[in-house]
């Protein structure tokens, strides 16, 4: 019986150390954009929420490497944690675009990389290097023994605090750079300036109409003390009104209920009008 491809390729992955593509398929936990193009070591320890592009190579010992969450591998990404190195990525880090590779190849290579970082370029990371928090590589280059110092991650609206960052092309062996600094380079990271990152992303100017935080709320109080008065004076204003036209409307009939009884009293109580029939002139009487 012919044996189709995914048996084929399962057989084969299986002894070469790597996962099977119908165990990549059935991973609910982990995205393979396509399983038939990954190599996964069976000894690797991967989390939940990573994303695995194409052609993406993880080579690994037992329990020499170890894979946190939401990471994202771009196309051809390559880690090795074999002959007695280890390899430690924490969360939400990017490996790539371009051909990124963390080669811990030897018994005193330890790699670590934190969370946050982005390495972006053709990077190669390899010997006992850390990778701290929010840190970055780009462009072409090779690293060795280094030490970035952690911090922010790249969208810090605060540059200087952000985590320290490698870039440009060349080699860059045994440095440690601190936090906020920056190294732009083209060929030997260690004869080039060390830099803050304000230099290359300065801190947004704060705007004139800005209010403090204690400001704020001094004007808001005033705001709201005014209308406050403003509404205490318009009820005084109409409860005045609403007094002054009842006590208007008082008068007025007390003035004509006092015209109505001067007038009856005038009026002279004997008078009789004129019987029927008679020529009598009826007259007023004083």
């Amino acid at each position: 019986m012919t044996e189709t491809p995914l048996a084929y390729a399962d057989r084969v992955r299986t002894l070469l150390g790597y996962r099977t593509v119908s165990e990549l398929i059935a991973d609910d936990h982990n995205v393979f954009i396509d399983p038939y193009s990954a190599l996964l070591s069976v000894h690797a320890r991967i989390g939940t929420g990573n994303v695995f592009s194409p052609n993406v190579r993880i080579d690994a010992e037992s329990d020499a490497l170890r894979i946190g969450d939401g990471n994202r591998f771009f196309e051809g990404t390559r880690i090795e944690a074999t002959d007695g190195g280890r390899v430690s990525i924490g969360a939400d880090n990017e490996f790539g675009p371009h051909a990124v590779a963390l080669l811990a190849n030897r018994h005193d290579a330890v790699i670590t990389v934190v969370s946050r970082v982005r390495l972006i370029g053709r990077i190669d990371l390899a010997g006992a290097s850390t990778l701290g928090d929010g840190s970055q590589i780009l462009g072409d280059v090779t690293a060795v023994n280094v030490s970035l110092v952690g911090g922010g991650s790249h969208r810090d609206p605060d540059p200087d605090l952000r985590g320290a960052v490698l870039k440009g092309r060349g080699r860059a062996t045994g440095l440690t750079l601190a936090r906020g600094h920056v190294i732009n380079a083209d060929g030997d990271f260690a004869t080039a300036a060390v830099e803050a990152q304000s230099v290359y992303h300065p801190r947004p100017a704060p705007r004139s109409t800005d209010l403090s935080t204690a400001g704020h709320q001094a004007t808001l109080f005033s705001i709201i003390t005014i209308n406050t008065d403003t509404v205490s004076m318009w009820l005084l204003l109409r409860h005045f009104c609403i007094r002054f036209a009842f006590v208007s409307s008082r008068r007025c009939w007390a003035r004509r209920n006092s015209r109505r009884t001067s007038f009856m009293s005038a009026w002279p109580t004997s008078r009789s009008p004129p019987s029927t029939g008679t020529s009598a002139t009826w007259s007023r009487t004083s």
